[in-house]
């Protein structure tokens, strides 16, 4: 799925999303070579993705900002963070100035470029998985295979070195309003929200990561299932792992209010009519408790019984 230019007000909800990844053997001479499950491009956001499985090997390419991924099962490396925004310039910088648009509406605000970070990752589960060396060597001949562009570890890691909010908004005062030589913070990366998360087979939380687990001993599987039935089933073993996670984190059920307004155009994630969003249903549309138990898309181990998808 490709969300280009103005995402602004996008929900992205209950879907699976799997085998995008590049086949071994495939030629790789083009930035957009891994097909990842999602490519959100150049918009101020607020772009909602909750309640998903994404489970390619590269999940989301993210050249955005004014994003936010809750409750989701995340399987894939983000691709592309701080990257791809750019008009490609041999000489001058050549920031791609992106429309945003009257909070729901259709009609243009303004113009800004992107500053990236803006990005909010709650109750996700994050799980490694392995990529092959001939897809790692051909990225690298084409000098892209780094932490921002064709990055194969999974988790928030590509967001090493963005600020936390408290840490961003503080620089903004009286002293460095009048500094006429110190005007780098207006450009620095905007910041990164978390919570909830927990990562497995060796993803990676990055550097501004609060409230999160990792599980480094245990070794998680997935599949997805079809059966004779025309009826789809996604089974892991993740749920045999998450009590031990759950002494160490507080799982929160999320809603408008946690995640706040996108940066630049200043609206919530929201439902299109403004009113709130409460994330208490889980992937099949059932209710959760309130606090949620479990991160992830799925309310128990038993969902996991039901088809995920009937054709």
């Amino acid at each position: 799925m490709w969300l280009d230019w103005q995402a602004q007000g996008t929900r992205v909800t209950q879907n699976i999303f799997h085998d995008n990844f590049t086949p071994d053997g495939t030629e790789i001479n083009n930035p957009l070579a891994l097909a990842e499950d999602i490519f959100v491009e150049v918009s101020h956001g607020p772009t909602l993705i909750d309640n998903n499985l994404l489970l390619s090997k590269s999940s989301c390419r993210i050249s955005t900002q004014g994003i936010a991924l809750v409750n989701n099962f995340i399987a894939g490396s983000f691709t592309w963070v701080g990257a791809g925004t750019d008009n490609g310039g041999r000489k001058l910088p050549t920031p791609r100035y992106t429309p945003y648009h009257v909070q729901h509406r259709t009609e243009v605000a303004g113009f800004m470029t992107i500053l990236h970070g803006d990005a909010r990752f709650y109750n996700n589960i994050f799980v490694q998985q392995e990529v092959s060396k001939e897809i790692v060597k051909q990225t690298a001949v084409y000098h892209c295979n780094t932490i921002n562009t064709y990055n194969f570890i999974a988790g928030t890691k590509p967001y090493d070195g963005y600020p936390k909010a408290k840490d961003y908004f503080a620089q903004f005062n009286e002293k460095s309003a009048v500094d006429h030589f110190g005007k780098d913070i207006y450009y620095d990366h905007l910041p990164v929200y978390t919570g909830g998360n927990v990562y497995f087979n060796g993803a990676e939380p990055c550097t501004a990561e609060e409230n999160f687990a990792v599980d480094k001993k245990d070794k998680v599987t997935f599949e997805v299932v079809s059966s004779d039935e025309s009826k789809v089933y996604f089974k892991t073993n993740v749920y045999n792992f998450m009590p031990k996670l759950l002494s160490e984190i507080k799982v929160d059920t999320i809603d408008t209010k946690t995640l706040g307004e996108a940066f630049e155009p200043e609206q919530k994630f929201e439902n299109p009519d403004g009113t709130p969003i409460v994330f208490n249903k889980d992937f099949f549309g059932n209710e959760t408790v309130s606090p949620r138990a479990l991160p992830g898309p799925f309310s128990s181990a038993e969902q996991l019984e039901k088809p995920v998808f009937v054709f």
